[in-house]
């Protein structure tokens, strides 16, 4: 017979039941008795000391009820005492519901503990008389202390930290006086922070570039605003100011990411063995800040005098970092050495030989340089040498090819390059094969190049075009200034829909806005490298580029029968004959931009007051 039970005990039973959950929830989230410390927020100075027994947890409790967040405030918490120096004590920070949050150890002074959120620049010193500082407060526990209720236990060690319901344990025998410390402000400005700062290569030969690069932290914007990065090299025989760049040049990889570059040639004479050089930072808030760069500078290859104005060959140069030093070279000077192979691995006849080559300093101009290979046992071959590029980023450390010596050009086996009077450099690299046992000779010689005059144009937008002239070669484009100095960006190969063109040619468009002066044109067919990364707005980034800078060289000795081109300006377009000036050749041309009827030098010949002047005047003031 089964038990009945009434309405009234089942009620009974069940709101029993009921009062017994909700008295088990209260235990498991009854909130530890705690010290009130009131509302923080920015501006807020709190401090309490208390007495720290064995096995005591300390609790105490606030309320943040505007959020404190990075970058412009930031909330600091720590214990420190003076009259207890030895103590070593732990803190963990719990939220509303008794979740754990933050625990630390031993950031604070000495063996004291600390948080930090917040602002992670204008870092806050952690210093206590007497003691061992602790790490800087830079908002490493968090970016944000959010709205709501916290409650923060402060024991000694040893104490575990349970991840729900405030369960703190300890086990500690300790005693002495502490004070707990929390401090919330506005971020002060800051100095620009580096995040890195590194050489590469490293180790750097003497007499080689070093690539210097280093990084601010993005998330310090009042360091950033502003920023200009100068490093000191006179530690290596280099300027105390050279200046870092972030503009995707100079050995930058990608403008306007807070990462700043620059390339130095390490002296050959520099101190070698470990050296240190500071790279310095300075904002807008008139702030300084400093990372030292360490690198190995090892021994530099040999330079070479010339005897009877022939320079000889010292082995081991089998690669850029060894090449022998050929400085000043004239024309009718010449190179010497022995090579019967093209090793860049095992030194001595059957390896390749590098030369580093400068050329003679003479008043600036245009230049061509052509070294010519001879031997009573021909079959050498020459090459000029550079870098490697891929999608606008040269690879610094890479070796390739920019030219070629061939026996069908005249004369034989003879490289070329351009230079403007600076004493310009390049890569010479010589091999041979079993049967070129007997020594070779490569001879300069250097004549001067006469730019075609182009005549003046209009300041502002000006395009520079191959494209659409009725010819299918494959052109390639460079602008420089009066100084004939590279323009940054104002080269184009491919050209693009968005400069004009259809996107599917091999032939160039180079849109700039160009202020009054004089500037020259360097026009060839693929691939015409100079020291300059390919820009953005040309279609094919990854042509091969010079080591050095003021050195042109056109990598073919193929003879397209046309390179016309179309110069427009705001007054309309003028399309100009030109061809490829012989193997490896390039042609070049100069034209002035200038106020309309501005000028006394009317036709832009370089020549002023002349009949032509006066000709092109009236010619001028009838549109």
């Amino acid at each position: 017979m089964m038990k009945q039970i009434s309405m009234k005990q089942a009620s009974l039973k069940q709101a029993s039941a009921v009062t017994g959950v909700l008295m088990m929830a209260a235990a498991a989230m009854a909130q530890p008795v705690s010290t009130d410390l009131g509302t923080v927020g920015v501006g807020t100075n709190l401090s309490d000391t208390f007495a720290m027994t064995p096995g005591l947890v300390k609790w105490y409790r606030f309320t943040v009820t505007t959020p404190i967040s990075a970058p412009d405030a930031f909330a600091d918490i720590r214990t420190v005492s003076e009259a207890s120096p030895t103590l070593d004590t732990l803190i963990g920070l719990y939220n509303s519901i008794g979740q754990r949050l933050n625990t630390d150890d031993e950031d604070g002074p000495a063996s004291f503990s600390a948080l930090s959120f917040g602002a992670v620049c204008a870092t806050r010193p952690n210093e206590a008389p007497g003691l061992f500082s602790g790490p800087a407060f830079d908002g490493r526990d968090g970016a944000t202390l959010g709205a709501g209720t916290y409650y923060l236990a402060v024991s000694c060690f040893s104490t575990t930290f349970g991840s729900t319901n405030w369960n703190v344990t300890t086990t500690h025998g300790s005693s002495g006086s502490v004070t707990l410390e929390l401090m919330a402000g506005s971020a002060a400005p800051s100095a620009a922070v580096f995040s890195s700062a590194i050489a590469s290569p490293n180790p750097v030969t003497a007499g080689q570039n070093v690539l210097i690069t280093a990084a601010l932290q993005a998330n310090c914007p009042s360091g950033l605003a502003g920023a200009v990065l100068t490093a000191d090299l006179t530690n290596v025989g280099g300027p105390n100011a050279a200046m870092l760049f972030d503009d995707g040049t100079h050995g930058d990889v990608t403008a306007g990411d807070n990462t700043f570059s620059v390339n130095y040639e390490i002296p050959v004479g520099a101190t070698l063995g470990s050296r240190t050089i500071t790279v310095n930072a300075i904002n807008d808030n008139n702030l300084p800040s400093s990372r030292n760069v360490t690198f190995v500078v090892q021994a530099g290859p040999a330079v070479l005098t010339p005897v009877g104005g022939v320079y000889t060959e010292i082995e081991d140069n089998d690669g850029k970092a060894r090449a022998n030093v050929v400085q000043g070279m004239a024309a009718g000077q010449s190179i010497s050495g022995t090579s019967t192979g093209a090793s860049t691995a095992n030194p001595g006849v059957g390896s390749a030989d590098y030369y580093r080559v400068s050329t003679v300093q003479a008043p600036l101009g245009i230049y061509r340089h052509q070294l010519a290979l001879t031997s009573t046992t021909p079959g050498h071959t020459g090459t000029i040498r550079g870098r490697t590029q891929s999608s606008g980023t040269i690879n610094a450390t890479s070796d390739a090819v920019l030219q070629t010596s061939s026996n069908s050009t005249t004369p034989t086996r003879m490289v070329q390059w351009y230079g403007f009077g600076k004493s310009e450099q390049v890569y010479y690299r010589v091999t041979g094969l079993v049967a070129t046992t007997a020594p070779y000779a490569a001879t300069l010689t250097t004549s001067s190049v006469t730019p075609v005059a182009l005549g003046s144009f209009r300041p502002g937008p000006v395009t520079i075009s191959t494209f659409g002239l009725g010819y299918a070669a494959d052109t390639d484009l460079w602008l420089y200034d009066g100084g004939l100095n590279a323009i940054v960006g104002a080269g184009n190969d491919n050209e693009t829909v968005a400069l004009g063109g259809s996107g599917t040619t091999n032939q160039s468009i180079l849109q700039r806005d160009l202020a009054p002066g004089t500037y020259y044109l360097a026009l060839s067919d693929w691939n015409l490298a100079n020291d300059q990364s390919s820009p953005v707005t040309d279609r094919f980034r990854s042509g091969n580029v010079t080591d050095f800078p003021d050195v042109v060289v056109q990598s073919t000795e193929l003879l397209p029968t046309r390179l016309d081109f179309r110069l427009t300006d705001s007054a309309g377009g003028v399309t100009f004959a030109a061809a490829k000036p012989g193997p490896f050749g390039v042609y070049w041309a100069t034209f002035t931009i200038a106020t309309p009827c501005g000028t006394a030098d009317f036709d832009g010949d370089g020549d002023s007051g002349t009949d032509q002047d006066i000709e092109a005047f009236f010619r001028c003031l009838a549109g």
